[in-house]
């Protein structure tokens, strides 16, 4: 109500027991509704349900199919959209210049989380997580988003020939917060970078103790990366290793992990140095201490 005038919003449920549009809106009705159902003015949205497919009629009069599939069951049930679908029935660019409609995809892995969004010209967004992890909370950690171009023809312009563009994530294994992030240029296997390779820091992408043997790393991939580096990281690999059965963390080689992330020497200068026996707990609880971007030499340290 408006200071006890007519109502400024009115929403219509389905009423039929049974019926797909029991319980749900089939119309909503915005601005001032004694004038929206004179003339129009605010808007009014209507609702149709059939089957997985929901149909919206704006208040313009745009019509969308929205799809969706279902996952589990009962109350616990998730709707995700798949497809929508929008069509062009009130030809504002003129009758037959536009298809009929225009369809957008997605779909989604077995925890719900997005995978894909192909919009309707072809260009498509993936995203790809740590599913295989077998640490569970890692699994839902998105490791790389993946943006891959049309191919239609643009001008004198041939879209097929442009390269996906790739960010690349991994995480620190203990509390799993980004360590390494990794922008497209780095992964661009053609893109070469412009900075001195002597002046390009390593990086343990892995965490294997090495940083030459890991595919797909160079000396751009390294460049176009911002590292992360967390309080724990200032302890011996020993505390860190401790760490890794306090937090019940899961790896194929604890060891060479702990020895790959420890720096063993206090990094922020805050008098908690990481020499095994650090002494207060708030060291080791997660805390971003430094991020390099990018990741080279400072110029004090290029100079000696």
């Amino acid at each position: 109500m408006l200071f006890g005038g007519p109502n400024r919003v009115e929403i219509d449920y389905g009423q039929t027991p049974g019926s797909a549009s029991f319980d749900r809106v089939t119309e909503q009705r915005w601005g001032l509704v004694p004038d929206v159902v004179a003339s129009g003015a605010g808007g009014r949205l209507t609702y149709t349900y059939t089957g997985n497919v929901t149909s919206v009629n704006d208040r313009n009069g745009n019509d969308t199919n929205y799809t969706f599939t279902t996952k589990g069951s009962g109350a616990s049930a998730t709707r995700l959209a798949t497809r929508v679908e929008v069509f062009t029935n009130r030809d504002v660019r003129g009758s037959g210049v536009d298809p009929v409609s225009y369809v957008t995809t997605c779909s989604y892995n077995a925890d719900e989380r997005i995978c894909s969004r192909t919009a309707p010209l072809g260009d498509r967004v993936s995203l790809l997580y740590d599913e295989l992890n077998p640490d569970r909370y890692a699994q839902g950690n998105l490791v790389e988003l993946r943006r891959s171009p049309n191919s239609r023809e643009d001008g004198s312009v041939a879209r097929a020939g442009i390269r996906d563009l790739v960010n690349s994530i991994t995480y620190e294994p203990v509390y799993q917060r980004v360590r390494t992030l990794t922008s497209p240029r780095g992964n661009d296997p053609i893109f070469v970078p412009p900075s001195p390779a002597g002046s390009v820091l390593s990086v343990d992408f892995d965490l294997d103790g090495t940083d030459n043997n890991e595919p797909g790393t160079t000396i751009r991939k390294r460049r176009y990366t911002t590292l992360c580096t967390y309080d724990y990281q200032e302890a011996d690999a020993a505390t860190i290793e401790a760490l890794f059965v306090q937090e019940d963390v899961l790896l194929a080689d604890p060891p060479k992990a702990a020895r790959a992330l420890a720096l063993n020497t206090d990094l922020n200068g805050d008098g908690l140095s990481g020499d095994g026996s650090l002494g207060s707990p708030a060291q080791l609880v997660g805390r971003k201490i430094e991020q390099r971007t990018p990741n080279v030499l400072r110029p004090v340290q290029v100079g000696g």
